[in-house]
């Protein structure tokens, strides 16, 4: 499988080649945005469907969401399992906008970062597909750059949209679930139904 990493340093990626991604993507309400929520401390049920209210409010409509998932803390130890949810959402905003605004709602919601490190959190939101677009700039990856190796984001976006490719891969979620070499545990929460 061409990881997206490699397919990224096949080429010799300008800004210009970039622009007219995001220069689309401003006009583009007709493509749905996948989010995924996650969150591992304090309630974090609670803290999720409050970021949901949040980003009702302030990026777009959300019109479908997964099943809630549990899932071991990926890239880091902690004792503290993650709560994670993805939700499909449409908006007018281009993307720094969005990203301005998950950033803000999550700092309400108290995240606290700390540089790169990853550590627990109250929330965490990250953009996982715009659609069938990409693009590439120093503070977002669309889609998410890790994606394919994270099983607790590839089983609530197959919820979604497992049969959408991956728009640079070329192959199914679901096929990037089936081929996901994450060893970390991640299962539907069966206390929830949400």
């Amino acid at each position: 499988m061409i990881l997206f990493e490699k397919h990224f340093e096949s080429r010799d990626w300008k800004i210009e080649h970039i622009r007219p991604y995001i220069c689309a993507m401003r006009q583009g309400i007709d493509h749905p945005i996948i989010l995924l929520l996650g969150s591992n401390l304090g309630e974090s049920l609670t803290i999720l469907e409050r970021a949901i209210v949040l980003i009702s409010d302030r990026i777009g409509e959300v019109t479908d969401r997964s099943k809630l998932y549990e899932s071991e803390p990926w890239g880091f130890d902690s004792s503290d399992v993650f709560l994670n949810q993805a939700i499909v959402i449409r908006s007018n905003l281009g993307p720094r906008r969005i990203l301005a605004a998950i950033w803000q709602i999550e700092k309400e919601l108290g995240r606290e970062r700390h540089g790169t490190e990853m550590t627990s959190r109250t929330i965490d939101i990250d953009i996982l597909t715009w659609g069938k677009r990409f693009f590439w700039t120093r503070t977002l990856q669309v889609p998410h750059i890790q994606i394919q190796f994270r099983r607790f984001a590839l089983l609530p976006l197959c919820d979604l949209v497992g049969d959408m490719k991956h728009p640079v891969l070329g192959i199914t979620f679901n096929q990037l679930l089936d081929e996901c070499p994450d060893s970390c545990w991640a299962r539907p929460l069966m206390s929830a139904n949400v």
